[in-house]
């Protein structure tokens, strides 16, 4: 598929993802939507392995992953990891907010695909962080989940969503989803599920929208 308004990569980017895919003796099943922007996320996340895959997977595909990079990296570091398509993101500086630093990046960039690992540590969690929702939400792009079946080497993405607010109804049909798969080292792989609402997501939810609506009326 020949995307029109997902980022994308070269040829020579294509056609590495592609070889390397095979080599490995993988498969993808599924597309995400051709669309300008989206949150895609991955699971479960198990390996640093996995990393590599997906970016592999979306090379074959031809589309341009972006992805979270700390400011506090050192500096060549950093640097490289903004060439290779890092969001920067300011954990120590005025606005702490993960959240709002990339729903605000969302709104200034005409084209983004960011990958996200939802359980974002290499241990068993107790549930899914939900970054990624409230970034999709405040963003008012798609989710598009995807997942890493080792023991059929199969990469899947399935169809999108879009956030209503309810973050459990939302991603409720899409559990069987990855608990059907078996990551890298399963036994590092929590229960598949996200955090409930809490007061405090509650009052950055409504502040976030206000900031919006703001921003909105004065453009």
């Amino acid at each position: 598929m020949k995307y029109r308004y997902l980022p994308t990569v070269s040829l020579l980017h294509r056609l590495v993802g592609t070889l390397v895919i095979r080599l490995l003796g993988w498969r993808i099943d599924g597309l995400p939507p051709d669309q300008s922007k989206l949150v895609m996320i991955g699971g479960p996340h198990t390996a640093n392995f996995d990393v590599f895959l997906l970016v592999m997977m979306s090379w074959s595909l031809g589309v341009k992953m972006s992805f979270l990079v700390a400011t506090d990296l050192p500096p060549l570091l950093f640097r490289l990891a903004i060439m290779a398509g890092g969001i920067p993101i300011d954990r120590n500086g005025a606005n702490e907010n993960t959240v709002q630093q990339v729903v605000d990046y969302f709104r200034k960039v005409d084209k983004v695909c960011l990958m996200i690992a939802p359980e974002g540590r290499l241990r068993r969690m107790d549930y899914w962080r939900s970054g990624f929702y409230y970034i999709a939400l405040g963003a008012g792009v798609p989710v598009v989940p995807g997942n890493m079946d080792y023991k059929r080497k199969l990469i899947e993405v399935t169809t999108p969503f879009l956030p209503t607010g309810d973050i459990e109804a939302d991603f409720a049909p899409y559990i069987p989803f990855y608990e059907k798969v078996t990551p890298r080292f399963p036994e590092k792989a929590g229960p598949v599920r996200v955090r409930a609402r809490t007061e405090a997501m509650e009052k950055r939810i409504q502040n976030r929208a206000m900031r919006q609506n703001g921003d909105d009326l004065s453009a």
